[in-house]
């Protein structure tokens, strides 16, 4: 892959990063923008207090593999601490993608239990999961990988 196209693969990754953080925020406008709506939202507090467990046992689980993915599959093959970079540009961004959409379906089943009638509150828990998933975990490799290509490129 020559440097233009590395560039592009990069600038392509950092969009879709950018895409899919930003959209929990999105999540979160449409939730507050709901919840100012004079109209009572019609909610079944049994359904809520039904679903509740599953949707938050499944959004640890998501982002605890979200997280794992990231270890297993890119942590060791990025460069770094004298490690040489072994995933293509496209690979890294391939793995990372997956990682990202992990980390977002728990702030789409925060997104979920709203609807079904939880509060802001609890759906603010479920995007403030997502978000430190992805500036935590997704985004610090990110970085690490692209500056370790693009001083394997230099040398």
């Amino acid at each position: 892959m020559n440097s233009s196209q590395a560039k592009s693969v990069r600038m392509t990754w950092f969009i879709l990063f950018a895409a899919l953080t930003f959209s929990v925020v999105i999540y979160g406008l449409l939730c507050f923008i709901m919840e100012q709506d004079p109209k009572p939202r019609t909610i079944n507090p049994a359904t809520v207090a039904q679903m509740r467990p599953f949707f938050i046992a499944a959004a640890v689980g998501v982002l605890l593999v979200s997280v794992a993915w990231m270890r297993f599959r890119v942590d060791s093959k990025i460069g770094g601490e004298g490690r040489a970079v072994m995933l293509t540009p496209k690979q890294f961004q391939a793995d990372s993608i997956v990682a990202l959409a992990l980390s977002e379906a728990c702030s789409v089943f925060g997104l979920t239990l709203f609807f079904l009638g939880a509060p802001l509150k609890e759906f603010a828990l479920f995007a403030l999961g997502t978000l430190v998933v992805n500036f935590a975990f997704i985004l610090p490799r990110g970085l690490q990988f692209w500056a370790t290509h693009d001083r394997r490129g230099r040398i």
